[in-house]
């Protein structure tokens, strides 16, 4: 979620975490791929989900 409360920047989101900015880059492009489509296509539901699945946690999210 900090890639996308970062506005997309990595280099934002990476000093947020308090990690290196490729770490955020490897991140989102292993989640782009999984999700199928770039971070930034439809990002208010991505965030929605995220936030979602982050409160619920297992009740939402299947293995």
């Amino acid at each position: 979620m900090a890639f996308l409360d970062a506005g997309g920047r990595i280099a934002a989101a990476a000093r947020a975490l308090d990690i290196h900015r490729n770490t955020v880059l490897n991140r989102v492009r292993r989640a782009e791929s999984r999700r199928g489509r770039p971070a930034t296509v439809r990002t208010a539901e991505l965030h929605a989900a995220l936030r979602i699945a982050s409160v619920l946690g297992p009740v939402v999210l299947s293995s």
